[in-house]
């Protein structure tokens, strides 16, 4: 059977209807599956939905080689999970033909046919949407939803070969509601109005609105640490400016992370420019042959000092994307974590911010003795210890309370002078065995062990 446009024009391939036609119209309501059929066609006006009238001239041609005019094009709803679109309306047809071709594509599922019957299955999902019994040498599929009386369906004119869509109607629905609902998340939607997801998944909807209100960055997942080497890889950051100086002048600092043992490193500055030479200081310090640099795409970080000074020393610069501060993350949450302690160091004693910059190092002096979960909590000192016992990095005081009085030995005075001066305990000195004490009075920081807490 085919149609065409003034004779011209093929809708449906040749099929084998011979059987078909014997179908009496009254039991007109199962369609014969069709694997010849390009389009879907019916010959009872009750099967449809609604639909439009076709103004051209369109025919199909039938077995017996008369035509019938194509009076219109409409959806019909076969089941929960089957909506058929652009179903040809041809008044003298006398069965109702199902074409796979176009149901397959339509509906993005797949036919399987079996010696007594056929299922059709959606592809996503698996789930099988309908099926059809043999009845007479033929597949017939008999629709699930319950016919309406002709008068009460609407019939709609057409100014050109556009055919109502079911589906745009239902997408237009969805859309309109998630319009009023303030756009959200389509699977609410999915939720509250199951019927209009019946042939789509809830994924398939887009919104551009949603996209401008809220886009959000891809997520970065975190990387599970693996035990290396000390020093072979270093996270860095540049934290700063901040809105107070330190009493030293400062208004940065740059952190320093061993990957391997976790231990960190911090340099208060007054300028970023002065990492390319904390860096090279670092490194001397250490002693260690330091493999990476892993920092963010600051260009502090990419002057010709430090690129040559890291080609010098064999030395594999890896940097982060633009606007991507998740590529280092291990520095990016470890400053977190000092400004964390340093915080709460200043607010449980009342320390001015002034001393924001000392209450970082504290907090780095801190965290690098505390256990830590990454290292199964051991900490970052136990760790480097075990590898290198005799190093003399790092040195071990008793914590004291940040902040707290303390009274220093006074070693160059007169026979009736104060043999200490008040001060007030503001960490630990980083190249001595000695505390960091600060003197409001004097406004002088002193580094001493002969000291005394109160």
């Amino acid at each position: 059977m085919s149609a065409s446009n003034s004779g011209s024009r093929l809708l449906a391939q040749k099929g084998k209807f011979s059987t078909a036609l014997t179908v009496s119209k009254k039991h007109s309501s199962p369609w014969i599956i069709d694997s010849g059929a390009s389009d879907h066609m019916t010959g009872d006006v009750t099967l449809l939905n609604e639909y439009n009238q076709c103004t051209n001239n369109f025919t199909v041609r039938i077995a017996d080689g008369s035509s019938s005019r194509v009076k219109g094009i409409g959806p019909s709803r076969l089941s929960r999970d089957m909506i058929l679109n652009s179903i040809l309306y041809v008044p003298n047809l006398v069965c109702n033909l199902l074409s796979i071709s176009k149901l397959t594509r339509d509906l993005n599922c797949v036919a399987k046919f079996f010696p007594h019957l056929c299922i059709f299955q959606d592809l996503d999902t698996g789930k099988k949407i309908g099926s059809a019994k043999m009845y007479s040498g033929l597949y017939l599929l008999k629709s699930e939803i319950p016919l309406r009386q002709t008068q009460n369906r609407s019939y709609v004119s057409s100014k050109g070969q556009s055919a109502l869509n079911f589906h745009v109607n239902k997408n237009r629905d969805v859309l309109l509601w998630h319009y009023r609902l303030g756009h959200p998340n389509f699977m609410y939607l999915e939720r509250l109005f199951p019927s209009f997801f019946s042939n789509k998944s809830s994924q398939s909807f887009k919104c551009e609105i949603c996209q401008l209100s809220k886009h959000v960055r891809s997520s970065y997942p975190t990387i599970s640490y693996k035990p290396s080497h000390p020093f072979a890889m270093i996270h860095s950051d540049v934290w700063g400016p901040s809105q107070v100086h330190n009493i030293t002048g400062t208004r940065w600092f740059v952190s320093f992370v061993d990957d391997h043992t976790r231990l960190t490193w911090l340099f208060l500055m007054k300028e970023k420019s002065e990492v390319s030479q904390i860096f090279q200081n670092f490194h001397a310090m250490t002693q260690f042959q330091t493999k990476i640099l892993k920092t963010d795409n600051a260009k502090e970080y990419f002057n010709s000092s430090l690129n040559t000074y890291c080609l010098n020393q064999g030395i594999i610069h890896i940097s982060s994307c633009v606007n991507t501060p998740q590529q280092n993350g291990v520095a990016e949450r470890k400053n977190r974590h000092l400004l964390e302690v340093a915080r709460s160091l200043m607010l449980s004693t009342h320390v001015p911010k002034q001393f924001w910059g000392e209450a970082v190092l504290t907090a780095t002096y801190l965290i690098n003795r505390m256990p830590s979960k990454v290292l199964n909590f051991r900490t970052p000192s136990q760790v480097l210890l075990k590898a290198f016992p005799h190093t003399k990095l790092l040195s071990s005081l008793d914590p004291k309370v940040f902040g707290c009085s303390m009274f220093v030995h006074i070693h160059h005075r007169g026979k009736l002078d104060p043999t200490s001066l008040k001060c007030i305990f503001i960490g630990y000195s980083p190249h001595q065995k000695d505390y960091k004490c600060y003197s409001p009075i004097l406004k002088k920081v002193y580094t001493s062990m002969d000291v005394t807490f109160f």
